[in-house]
This record gives structure tokens, C-alpha cells and sequence, in this order.
């Protein structure tokens, strides 16, 4: 495979992840803003501020905007294209990306991302957003999880189908461990944190919320939510999709796959060398 090919399959799957991640992290927030009595300028400033951090672009927000409010961090993390990491800014990449090797992907999958990039750039977007954010938001988030389908189902899995894989797991391994760092911060510097306050049980619910792992976490653990629990749960699960060791196994496997290694040939090297039964 062309390294150019490979390089846009790669970059296509990471951006259009990043746009999925950065759907369902508004969401979170949102609906986080719901449950709170008072909405000051203070109080907006923190609960937005961890989530522009989360997505490592603080310094570049604090140059375009005051403060982090209601209208500035939706505005930067969604819409303003002078942010790269910005929904519209990801969404037009994993296009540009995928409009480069056409005729290495299937036409379902084109036309669901150019569905998706035609609908951010329009301006029943904008209106969407306006008069109710969450439908905007759960139309993005389901035309990403359409794109992950078809990926899925239509695309041979072959060499450029593990380079999908490999932008896919290390985008959403990042995003994980880049919300838990921001949480983390709130923790006492030694040892684990007493008793948990309510605030502090929203704010590690919110958490596995953006990583949609809320009920899988609770089937396990029940309804107490604990720093430990959460970090243990979405860093060390070996089952759940966004968990970090799930991501960085699936990462090794697409890895492997495409330099000619895996499991069977790592199998065949090993007896060739050192007989059957040492493998």
C-alpha cells in the first residue's frame, strides 16, 4: 500500500473519531449544566474550562476567547475553524482525507461522510444547534457511529482497513486518558480522597458518561462511583471499547497486522526457531 494512501486512511479514521468524541463530551457537559442550581459566570468557567482542557487546546482558546462560557467553548469546540481540532475543523480533515482515496473505500462510506461534512458546513446546522443542541449533537454522533459501521461491514479487512483501526484506538486511548488527566487533577496529591461528595460523584459519572461507558460501568461496580473504580474501569478493563487497554491491544493487533506479524506468524517464528512447544 502507497504510504499516501495509508497516511489519509489513518487520519480519516482519527478525525472523524475525534469528532464523535467531541460530540459526546458537549453532550455530557450539557446535560451536566442542567443539573446545576446556579449558572454565574463562575460557575460556567467551571465546568467548561475542564473540557476545553481535555482536548489540549487551552492556550490556543485563551487567545481567541475571555473565558470560557455557555456561547465561547461550544462556539470553539464545535464550529470555529480557526480551532483544528474543532468538530467542523475534524469533520472537513476526515473528508479531505477519505476524498483523497476514493477508490480505496466504499461508496456507502463516502457518502455518509460527505453527508455529515455537507450538514456541519450548512446553515440548519447552526440553526440545529441554536434551538436544540442536543438533536444537533445526537445527529453527529450517530453519523459517526454510522461511519465506524460501514467500516465494519462494507470495508475489506485488509491492510488499509488496520490502518483505519490503528487512527481509530489511538484517537479514543488519547481521548480517555486525556479526560482522566484533566479529573485527576481534582484529587488529593497523596493517597486516594475520603468520602465523595455529590459533586464530586457528577463530576467521575461525567466521566464515564463521555466515554459512554456509564451503564457498562454500573452492570460492574453498581451505582457507587469511586476515582478508583472509574480510573481502574477505563484504564485496565480488557472488555470495554474505550477503555485504554482495550484500545492499545486492539492498536497492537491492526500494527502487527499490517508489518506481516500477528499472532499465527509470531506463532510460526517462534517454533521455527525454538520448537512447538516453547510457543
Amino acid at each position: 500500500m502507497l504510504s499516501r494512501v495509508a497516511n489519509c486512511l489513518y487520519w480519516m479514521a482519527r478525525y472523524i473519531e475525534r469528532a464523535d468524541n467531541t460530540a459526546r463530551i458537549i453532550d455530557v457537559n450539557l446535560q451536566l449544566l442542567l443539573d446545576s442550581r446556579r449558572l454565574d459566570p463562575a460557575q460556567q468557567t467551571a465546568y467548561w474550562q475542564p473540557v476545553i482542557e481535555s482536548t489540549g487546546d487551552e492556550k490556543l482558546f485563551a487567545s481567541l476567547y475571555p473565558a470560557p462560557t455557555g456561547d465561547s467553548a461550544p462556539e470553539f469546540l464545535l464550529f470555529d475553524v480557526r480551532n483544528g481540532n474543532s468538530l467542523a475543523s475534524s469533520v472537513n480533515q476526515a473528508r479531505e482525507n477519505a476524498r483523497m482515496v476514493r477508490d480505496q473505500i466504499p461508496a456507502e462510506m463516502w457518502e455518509e461522510l460527505n453527508r455529515l461534512y455537507l450538514f456541519a458546513r450548512s446553515p440548519e446546522a447552526r440553526q440545529q444547534w441554536d434551538s436544540s443542541p442536543f438533536e444537533f449533537l445526537q445527529q453527529v454522533r450517530s453519523s459517526a457511529l454510522t461511519f465506524v459501521g460501514i467500516s465494519y461491514a462494507s470495508t475489506p479487512h485488509n491492510e488499509g482497513w488496520n490502518f483505519i483501526q490503528a487512527g481509530k484506538f489511538i484517537e479514543r486511548g488519547d481521548k480517555t486518558t486525556r479526560m482522566l488527566d484533566v479529573r485527576h487533577a481534582t484529587l488529593p496529591e497523596r493517597g486516594m480522597p475520603g468520602a465523595i461528595s455529590q459533586a464530586d460523584a457528577l463530576g467521575w459519572s461525567a466521566v464515564l458518561r463521555s466515554c459512554s461507558a456509564w451503564d457498562a460501568y454500573k452492570a460492574l461496580h453498581g451505582s457507587e462511583v469511586h476515582p478508583r473504580l472509574v480510573a481502574e474501569y477505563l484504564l485496565l478493563d480488557d472488555e470495554f471499547p474505550r477503555s485504554l487497554r482495550f484500545c492499545v491491544d486492539r492498536m497492537d493487533a491492526a500494527l502487527r497486522a499490517i508489518s506481516g506479524g500477528g499472532a499465527a506468524a509470531d506463532q510460526q517464528r517462534c517454533g521455527a526457531v525454538v520448537g512447538p512447544a516453547a510457543c
